[in-house]
């Protein structure tokens, strides 16, 4: 739906291309740390147009619903990203592409970006990169950015009298499971 920006149920080649290269430079734009070009999924490395052409499968310059999605489903299978969390990141890279159209509709009508805007993009930059790194990725590395969320200090010296750390410990995991394949050490 995102790609399909002028809703007649098909992707173009310009459409496509919109997308790609926000997709592509949010990766160029935010690589750094751990995040590098090596880690960067091949597909958005490629040109637009070769991807586009390796989508469509009949040829007629036109990326049909099922062309696109059964390219993608081809694409994520090699990332290990469990259903339920491409079903939680697939809408959320769909608002965060939404996002940057509105911000690039706002600019073209004459209105100028300012600092608060400016701080937005850049968080939008951000998730579209780390999005698009777990989706199409070809290591099967799963899911990581729900690993590297803020943490918090721990301002406990002593747990507070009568409170049984392993007892609550046991209660939250039962309440909320955690991936364990996603986890790398356990503390």
């Amino acid at each position: 739906e995102v790609y399909d920006r002028n809703n007649d149920g098909n992707i173009s080649i310009e459409e496509f291309d919109e997308c790609h290269s926000i997709l592509r430079n949010a990766l160029h734009l935010h690589a750094d740390g751990e995040a590098t070009a090596t880690t960067d999924p091949g597909l958005l490395l490629q040109e637009s147009a070769d991807v586009f052409t390796a989508m469509d499968l009949n040829n007629d310059r036109i990326v049909s619903f099922n062309e696109f999605v059964t390219f993608q489903r081809t694409a994520v299978e090699k990332s290990g990203i469990k259903n339920t969390d491409i079903e939680e990141m697939v809408p959320e890279l769909c608002r965060q592409l939404r996002r940057v159209f509105k911000m690039s509709e706002h600019e073209e009508q004459g209105n100028e970006i300012n600092v608060h805007d400016e701080k937005i993009l850049q968080h939008i930059i951000k998730d579209l990169a780390t999005f698009s790194r777990e989706l199409w990725n070809t290591e099967k590395l799963g899911r990581t950015s729900a690993l590297t969320g803020p943490q918090y200090k721990n301002h406990w010296e002593e747990p507070p009298v009568g409170l049984n750390v392993n007892r609550l410990q046991g209660q939250h995991l039962r309440r909320f499971p955690v991936d364990m394949l996603a986890l790398n050490k356990i503390d």
